[in-house]
C-alpha cells in the first residue's frame, strides 16, 4: 500500500493555479485569495501620534512647577500648528503631534485651571506617541499574494486607502455521487437506501475553504451515465471530486470512466479510514476520486484533496501545521496510518468511543484528527500529532 506521504507527492507533483485574477472592491474581498501583493502606500501611522487624550509639549521646556499654558486645541482630524515654545497643547487620541513636541502627558496625571496644565506624573521622551512609520513605512511589504484574506487583512488593506484589489478567481469545484443506494435528504427513505451525507459534507468543505462549490448530482451505477455525467461536470468546473466507485467491485464505475476520457492512478492507501483513492484528468480537469464513506471522505479530502485544491486556488501552501499533545487513550496498532476522531482539552486528546469509519457522529463530536503512526500502538501518555478542524478549515 502507498503511504500518505507518498501519495500526497505524487498529487502535489501535478499541482499548479487553475484559475484567473480579476479586480473586486474591497467590500468583497473578505474570504478571497490576494494575486498581488500589498506594498504600504503610506507609512503607518502616516505622521507622529498622539496615543492618548492628554497634553502634548517639548520636554526640554518643562519647568521645575511642571506648569505650562495651554495654547492649542488638536482634536483627531485636524492639522495641528507648530509647536509653541514652552506651553502645552490639549491633544486627543489620533490627533497629529505639533512639529517640536515630543511628549504627551495623559490626561488622568494632569490638573488644570483652563489656561494653565500642571503635568504631573513621570515624563519621558515620546512617552504616549506613536511615531510615523514605526508600525510600517511605505514601500515595505504588507501582506503577501498568496494569502487568503480575513477580516483584519482586509482592514489593513482599507488602512492604505485600497479600494481595489486583485484576487484570484474562485475555483470551481464540482462534486459527484455515485451509487443506486443515494437519495436526497427530504425524500421517502426506500428499502436498501440510504441518504447522501457525504453530498452535504463535501459541500461545506469546499465553500468553507472558499471555494465556488458545484453540484453534479447523485449518478446511478453504470458506466455510460458515469461517463457522460463527468464529461458534463468537466464542462462547468476547475476541479471534480466524486465519491464512491473507485474500488475494484463490479458496480465501481468511476475508475473505468475516468481512464476513457483521460487517465487515473487508484491508489490502496495506507490509511484509515479511506484506504481506496484515486487520482487522475478527465478532458485535462483534475479529478479526485474519493471513498463512498462519509468519514472516509472527509480524511481524505483534508488530508489529499484539500492540499491540491489550495495550490489550483492559488494559495501559499507549505504542508500542515501539526500540533503535539498527549494521548488520553489507549489504541492497538495498525498496518495504516490512522486518524483518530479526538477532541483536545488541556492539551490531552480525548478519543471517541467508536472509530467506525460508517459513523460520521464521531466527526460531528471531534475538533480534529490525531494521527497514529503506522505499526505504533498508542498508550496514555504518548505523544500525537493532532490537525484540528479549524486550522484545516481555514
Amino acid at each position: 500500500m502507498l503511504s500518505v506521504d507518498q501519495a500526497l507527492n505524487q498529487i502535489l507533483a501535478d499541482a499548479k493555479c487553475l484559475v484567473d485574477t480579476q479586480n473586486i472592491r474591497l467590500g468583497e474581498a473578505n474570504g478571497r485569495v490576494l494575486a498581488q501583493a500589498i506594498t504600504a502606500q503610506l507609512s503607518m501611522p502616516p505622521f507622529d501620534q498622539s496615543a492618548m487624550d492628554g497634553y502634548a509639549f517639548k520636554l526640554s521646556e518643562l519647568p521645575h512647577s511642571k506648569t505650562l499654558p495651554i495654547k492649542q486645541r488638536i482634536p483627531a482630524g485636524q492639522a495641528p500648528g507648530k509647536h509653541i515654545p514652552g506651553s502645552a497643547a490639549r491633544i486627543f487620541t489620533g490627533a497629529p503631534i505639533p512639529a517640536g513636541a515630543d511628549c504627551v502627558v495623559i490626561q488622568e496625571d494632569t490638573q488644570t485651571n483652563g489656561e494653565n496644565v500642571n503635568l504631573g506624573g513621570n515624563t519621558a521622551s515620546w512617552q504616549n506617541i506613536r511615531k510615523q512609520g514605526e508600525e510600517v513605512k511605505q514601500g515595505e511589504p504588507v501582506i503577501e499574494a498568496g494569502i487568503r484574506l480575513d477580516p483584519p487583512l482586509v482592514g489593513i488593506c482599507a488602512t492604505h486607502g485600497l479600494a481595489q484589489l486583485n484576487v484570484y478567481q474562485r475555483l470551481r469545484v464540482g462534486v459527484m455521487s455515485t451509487g443506486n443506494e443515494l437519495l436526497e435528504p427530504g425524500m421517502p427513505l426506500e428499502p436498501g437506501k440510504i441518504y447522501n451525507s457525504s453530498r452535504y459534507l463535501l459541500q461545506g468543505l469546499v465553500e468553507e475553504l472558499g471555494f465556488e462549490f458545484v453540484d453534479v448530482g447523485i449518478v446511478g451505477d453504470g458506466f455510460e451515465d458515469t461517463k457522460q455525467a463527468i464529461t458534463r461536470a468537466t464542462e462547468k468546473c476547475d476541479v471534480l471530486i466524486t465519491t464512491g466507485g473507485v474500488s475494484v467491485g463490479e458496480e465501481d464505475y468511476v475508475k473505468n470512466a475516468i481512464d476513457e476520457l483521460g487517465a487515473i492512478n487508484v491508489w490502496k492507501l495506507a490509511i484509515k479510514p479511506g484506504k481506496p483513492l484515486a487520482f487522475g484528468h478527465a478532458h485535462n480537469t483534475p479529478v479526485f476520486g474519493l471513498p463512498g464513506n462519509p468519514v472516509s471522505s472527509l480524511v481524505t479530502f483534508l488530508n489529499l484533496a484539500r492540499p491540491y485544491l489550495l495550490i489550483a486556488q492559488g494559495r501559499r501552501y507549505s504542508g500542515e501545521q501539526k500540533l503535539t499533545a498527549a494521548a488520553g487513550f489507549e489504541q492497538k496498532s495498525s498496518n495504516r496510518q490512522t486518524y483518530l476522531r479526538v477532541r483536545l482539552q488541556d492539551n490531552q486528546l480525548y478519543l471517541f468511543n467508536n472509530q467506525s469509519s460508517a459513523r460520521l457522529s464521531s466527526a460531528g463530536w471531534a475538533d480534529g484528527l490525531a494521527i497514529q503512526a503506522i505499526d505504533q500502538p498508542v498508550t496514555k501518555g504518548d505523544p500525537l500529532e493532532y490537525l484540528s478542524f479549524s486550522a484545516l478549515l481555514t
